[in-house]
């Protein structure tokens, strides 16, 4: 028997106060670090994926260099480091040497550069006192 056309429209409506939302945002946040972690867990246990995960970091890391042949989970991360912490000893390094006992604000406005050139020019006799 076909069935009869409807003749209200009934809403109904779950409404969650601000500590609801909280709750709810909290386990969701919990469960998307959950879907990430997981993996990422399971692929440090692997050595393939520690030397993939080497071989991106060097992109940016230039000082790693990962063992080859048949290396273990220890050599590979023990590399992963001592690249990462050389990369950052030469850029302290380097960026040391490039200030050379100035300021950074005046190595940012030298003549040389491109804010120095532009900006330098209408800061010179500009007078700050007063401004703030």
């Amino acid at each position: 028997m076909p069935r009869a056309k409807a003749t209200d429209v009934v809403i109904h409506r779950i409404e969650l106060g601000g500590f609801e939302r909280g709750l709810a945002e909290s386990a969701l946040g919990a469960f998307q670090f959950n879907r990430l972690a997981t993996p990422v867990v399971a692929g440090m246990s692997d050595v393939s994926f520690m030397v993939t995960l080497g071989a991106i970091l060097a992109i940016w890391f230039p000082d790693i260099i990962l063992p080859t042949g048949a290396p273990t989970i220890e050599e590979v991360t023990g590399a992963i480091k001592n690249g990462i912490e050389k990369t950052r000893e030469r850029i302290n390094k380097e960026s040391s040497e490039r200030l050379e006992g100035r300021s950074a604000a005046e190595y940012v406005f030298e003549e040389g550069t491109l804010v120095g050139r532009y900006l330098l020019p209408f800061l010179r006799g500009f007078s700050w006192r007063g401004r703030f």
